[in-house]
């Protein structure tokens, strides 16, 4: 995205700080409130704002007094802001500047999603509190400590009423609660039009902004008069659609940066050491194994083995994991704290099933492993591997995002409850690891999480950084001393080395299971960079050699279509074969002569690869039918999320290019029935093993946006 703050204006916003903010446009009360925030507390009694902070509000007001009342194209405002860089300080200290120095007493403060608003909750309720964000940071003067009590929160959500709306300052809620489309949230929009004076807007997760209906309500409050100020706050503006927020960039502070500044962890990437694959090929009619065939690492990308695979597999899952547990247990020993066996192991008919391990009290944390999956399939089945084997107490965060009907708001609540305790003592359960799918990409930031492992593909540069953006707060932001450290676990075969380039990760190949890692390895302190690195376009990952290419009849090619799409579609075809990848041979460390006789010892990656009768099997065959159809449709409706998200369209459209999904796996591996009709259990378990196919055909813009033009029986 384009930031408008440079050249001239940059040279002018220079000029007015180092004149201590003297500006005919300036009045004096903005001037005092200025100094007062340039001002140091005394003897530390207040928290001071870190200088980007700092330097963000000084813009925004910079740009509020000097440029807007000469260019109404200045009122919207977007500042750029990496994740975990303290965007809810800023946007109080603003919230702050329009009150003292505008008499602006009402502001509307807008989240994308229930975890978002829950946060910004936690942070704004109870004004008059000790530890609340207006007095950690004194950001009211002294003459006008007083406006604390004012600053009092409602928020919007089903079931609340539009009462409170009159006498709050700061009005929380999803955007959702503004929709005209219901009777609650034409309720809540007419209060504000019509009872309230002029607002201030805050847009926080701005890059959500981008959908009709979200515009709509933007546009309708800033063409009524009421709004003085809109301020959008985001870390990932840019879009896959290469769409942005309608607000000017004033501010850019990128990961790059808030490393260098101790503001958020470094991030410590560890890929695993293989020297050899166990490939199984399986026939699709009759699930009977067809060959086998062992193949040197170096030789594995002729296969071209879809990137997924590599760690949802049984056998790779579980060496991935096991990693994942010695990494998280590193994290568990550098917070002071150390690993032992709880003495609340799980029975079943008197006997242990498994064993639980857990960070012990004395730490200064508890560490959190979080571990990002494909489906909620495969979500769970990392579960049952981190709790049965690994003996990692795990939650599964299975909602989806505001509009989903899979579930009870009953259950979303319940499960946002659980997520937002976990790595507090509030966690009652004392959750050592949580797995979550597309749906948790923001809002979810749990400081303890100090361990992150892929187990898939990113082809979004923004959906990658949301993701590892879960992971990047810091335990103790205020200790400069404090290194502070997040390991990602990732596997070499999903090819993540340009999102690695991007965060200025360090990244540790080779990694065996024995191996305890040096997290100062190669994290030296960073040199001198320029804040607009982080604005220049990555090149997003070409799909060379992480997919199987599908075959594709004569005269179809990787360009717009030209075609209906119902030909295009028709025209695909998928391999009749299912591979898995059924054993990766890791060695924990080098081999080595531990007899003195001479003869070399292999030291084994895993305790239970010598134990194969416990070894992981995935429970996915003995499911009922009408179980496993669910599942597939569940699955089916992820990807739909998925590829819309990818390719950055609105999920208004998810219906439709739902409908058109159903439709094509079951002409194409149903013989032409529906998931529900298929009673054929050998064809649901291939088209379930076959969606990484189907998703890379879906995952097109051009294709997505040909249905959404032309949806069927339009």
């Amino acid at each position: 995205m384009f930031n408008s703050f440079h050249g001239q204006t940059q040279k002018t916003f220079q000029g007015w700080v180092s004149s201590s903010f003297r500006s005919p446009a300036v009045s004096d009360p903005v001037r005092d409130y200025l100094l007062h925030l340039a001002v140091e507390s005394p003897a530390g009694k207040y928290q001071a704002l870190w200088p980007h902070q700092r330097e963000a509000v000084l813009r925004a007001i910079f740009v509020n007094e000097i440029f807007k009342p000469h260019d109404a194209g200045w009122k919207d405002l977007l500042l750029n802001v990496v994740t975990g860089g303290g965007k809810t300080t800023i946007i109080a200290a603003i919230m702050a500047y329009l009150r003292v120095c505008h008499e602006i007493r009402s502001f509307l403060l807008l989240s994308p999603n229930t975890i978002v608003r829950e946060r910004l909750r936690t942070d704004f309720e109870k004004p008059s509190r000790d530890d609340s964000v207006w007095r950690r940071f004194n950001l009211f003067p002294p003459e006008f400590a007083h406006f604390v009590h004012d600053m009092t929160l409602h928020v919007l959500q089903p079931g609340a009423g539009s009462a409170g709306i009159r006498s709050a300052a700061v009005m929380l809620g999803n955007i959702h609660q503004l929709y005209t489309s219901s009777s609650q949230g034409a309720e809540n929009l007419g209060v504000i039009l019509n009872h309230l004076g002029r607002i201030g807007v805050f847009n926080d997760e701005a890059h959500n902004t981008v959908a009709p209906k979200y515009d709509e309500i933007l546009d309708l409050l800033s063409r009524s008069g009421k709004t003085v100020l809109r301020v959008d706050t985001t870390a990932t503006p840019d879009r896959a659609d290469s769409e942005t927020p309608r607000s000017r960039m004033i501010y850019l502070y990128g990961i790059k940066e808030a490393v260098k500044d101790g503001i958020i962890k470094t991030v410590y990437v560890c890929q695993p050491n293989i020297k050899t694959v166990e490939l199984t090929y399986t026939d699709t009619e009759t699930g009977q194994v067809v060959r086998v065939e062992e193949v040197p690492w170096e030789e594995i990308d002729a296969k071209q083995i879809p990137a997924t695979k590599w760690v949802t597999s049984p056998k790779p899952l579980r060496q991935q994991l096991e990693m994942a547990k010695r990494r998280w247990m590193e994290q568990v020993k550098r917070s002071g704290g150390k690993v032992v066996e709880s003495s609340e192991n799980v029975k079943i008919g008197g006997q242990a099933k498994w064993r639980r391990f857990e960070a012990q009290e004395g730490g200064r944390y508890r560490p959190i492993l979080f571990v990002v999956a494909v489906s909620i399939k495969d979500a769970y089945n990392a579960k049952r591997v981190l709790e049965e084997e690994l003996g990692l107490k795990t939650f599964v965060i299975a909602s989806k995002d505001e509009e989903a009907t899979d579930i009870s708001p009953e259950q979303r609540k319940s499960e946002l409850e659980v997520a937002m305790t976990i790595g507090t003592e509030v966690d009652k359960e004392r959750h050592s690891a949580v797995v979550s799918v597309l749906m948790l990409r923001e809002g979810w930031d749990v400081k303890a999480v100090s361990v992150i492992t892929l187990l898939r593909k990113f082809s979004s540069k923004v959906y990658g950084q949301q993701v590892i953006g879960r992971g990047l707060r810091r335990v103790f932001p205020r200790k400069e001393d404090e290194k502070e450290r997040l390991i990602v676990v990732d596997h070499p075969k999903l090819d993540h080395e340009w999102l690695w380039q991007m965060i200025d990760a360090y990244v540790k190949t080779d990694v065996g299971i024995q191996d305890e890692l040096d997290l100062d390895e190669g994290l030296e302190e960073p040199e001198e960079v320029d804040a607009s690195e982080d604005k220049i376009d990555i090149p997003e990952p070409t799909d060379e050699g992480d997919e199987i290419v599908l075959p594709e009849p004569p005269g179809i090619e990787d360009k717009p279509l030209e075609q209906d799409w119902t030909e295009y579609l028709t025209a695909i075809q998928y391999p009749r074969e299912r591979i898995a990848v059924t054993r990766e041979d890791r060695t924990g460390e080098s081999e080595r002569d531990l007899t003195g006789t001479g003869f070399v010892t292999t030291v084994a990656y895993s305790d239970v690869e010598k134990k194969a009768a416990e070894e992981f099997i995935p429970p996915k065959e003995a499911i009922p039918i009408d179980q496993r159809q669910k599942e597939l449709c569940d699955q089916l409706f992820d990807l739909t999320v998925e590829v819309l998200f990818n390719n950055g369209l609105p999920m208004s459209g998810r219906a439709v290019i739902y409908k058109v999904l159903l439709t094509h796996v079951g002409d194409k591996f149903l013989g032409g029935q529906t998931i529900g009709q298929c009673n054929s259990e050998s064809q649901l378990l291939f088209l379930q093993d076959s969606l990484h196919y189907v998703r890379r055909v879906f995952d097109r813009q051009e294709l997505l946006k040909a249905i959404l033009d032309k949806p069927p029986n339009a």
